[in-house]
């Protein structure tokens, strides 16, 4: 058994990532974004949803498939 940096384990997470990031993306977005207009029209600071959402896309896609890669 090789325990070696693995492409199908990297696909494998890319998978999961984009599965996350889609389930994050159709129910979490619309609160954050709700919020957000909220705080803004009632004068608040508040953290921009968009951000948040770089943030997930950056370890859904690039972190999680770099894990599976060398986790194999």
């Amino acid at each position: 058994m090789d325990n070696g940096p693995s492409p199908l384990g990297a696909f494998v997470f890319l998978v999961i990532g984009v599965l996350i990031q889609a389930l994050l993306q159709g129910f979490l977005y619309p609160i954050l974004s709700a919020r957000h207009e909220k705080a803004k029209f009632m004068g608040r600071d508040s953290v921009d949803p968009r951000r948040i959402f770089l943030a997930l896309k950056v370890v859904n896609f690039i972190v999680l498939p770099a894990i599976g890669f060398f986790a194999g």
